[in-house]
This record gives C-alpha cells, structure tokens and sequence, in this order.
C-alpha cells in the first residue's frame, strides 16, 4: 500500500488535535469521577497549599513556553534555514510550547482529582481554551518561518 505523503502543517494539526483530544478526555474522565462522587478526594484539607503550587507551576511553565517558543521563532526568522529546516524547527517549537502548556492542564486535573476544588477545573479549562488559541494555522506558520502558503503546502 502507498503512502499519502503527510506536510508538516498536517503533522502538527494532528499531533495538536490529539494532545487537546487527551486533556479533555483526562478532564472529563476526571470530573466524571469527582462529580458522580465515585471517589472522594484524598487531599481536600490541603486545598488551599495546593492552590498556590500549582498557580507558581502553571506561571512558570506559561512563561517559560512563551520566552521558549518566542525565541525558536526569532531564530527561524533570523536564520538562512531551508524551508524543510524552517518547517522542523517551527514543528518542534510548537510541540515544546504545547507540552509545557499541556503540563499545566494535566497538573490542575491531578489537583482537581485530590482535592475536588473546582477552582482547578477552571484552570483546566483556561488552559484547554489557551490550546485552542494555540492551534496550528496556515497564516501563522507563514508568519513565524516567513514561507508562502505554497511553500508550507509543500514541505
């Protein structure tokens, strides 16, 4: 059987339709639990220490995927890159900034999960939305590597 070759613009779509996919089946998996009082959260009484961890984590780790992924796109624009090397290093900028906003999303589940303080759920859902806006489009790839859309169609 032949392979339909795969751009690197669909790579990315799929890959960041599937970690999306996973944090909100994670989410929801969670909720589910928590919600039909399946379990009891474990670590309710320390709510309040478990709210400042994970703003500091979730702070940091936001920052940190943004100087990351800001300074991966500085370099692409600064370089003499071929387009196949500007579309790799902006697929691997991407999938950083993903996973480390990921991280976020999942710690807040874990939280939620023991502790069962919506106030968790709701970064959750921040952070799903935050992926939303991170979705893999044409126009900013074009604008990150500086290809045409003809170029991007084609590596």
């Amino acid at each position: 059987m032949n392979k339909v070759p795969v751009s690197t613009f669909q790579e990315l779509s799929i890959l960041h339709k599937a970690l999306l996919l996973g944090q909100l089946l994670f989410i929801g998996i969670v909720f589910g639990l928590i919600y039909a009082k399946l379990l009891v959260p474990v670590m309710a009484s320390q709510d309040k220490f478990l709210q400042v961890i994970v703003v500091v984590i979730s702070g940091a780790l936001l920052f940190i995927s943004g100087k990351f992924f800001k300074k991966k796109i500085q370099g692409i624009k600064n370089s003499n890159y071929t387009n196949n090397e500007k579309a790799a290093k902006y697929k691997s900028a991407c999938i950083m900034q993903w996973v480390l906003v990921e991280i976020i999303s999942l710690i807040a589940g874990m939280a939620f999960f023991l502790t069962g303080n919506f106030s968790f759920l709701a970064l959750a859902g921040f952070v799903v939305i935050l992926m939303i806006l991170y979705s893999p489009t044409v126009f900013k790839m074009a604008v990150h590597t500086q290809l045409t859309e003809q170029e991007i169609k084609e590596v």
